[in-house]
């Protein structure tokens, strides 16, 4: 969130929905994928050296909810982990599930 809020001020309205969103003892679906923001890679690199990114990575979906990063491929793809288990897809709501369902829930 502090990402968001330090380089993305002008975006309040997503601020506010977020802010709202985690405040949900248990949020849906739909609210995590909500939180999703595209951050091109060199953007993202700027302000997170820790996470390691593929080396076809394009583009990061980051989630103010948790925290979790799903890269997009030049192939099209769409990669996470999540406790050493890996998902692609070429559709961004399956590896969303995923995190969802390993790491929200």
């Amino acid at each position: 969130m502090i990402y968001v809020k330090m380089h993305k001020p002008e975006n309040r309205a997503y601020i506010q929905r977020v802010q709202q969103i985690l405040d949900h003892e248990s949020p849906n679906f739909k609210q995590f994928q909500s939180t999703g923001l595209f951050i091109p890679r060199e953007e993202y690199e700027e302000v997170d050296d820790v996470n390691t990114l593929h080396p076809e990575c394009q583009d990061v979906v980051w989630y103010a909810m948790g925290g979790n990063i799903i890269q997009g491929l030049k192939s099209g793809y769409f990669i996470t982990s999540c406790d050493g288990i890996h998902k692609r897809s070429k559709t961004l709501e399956v590896v969303e599930k995923f995190i969802y369902e390993n790491k929200i829930k």
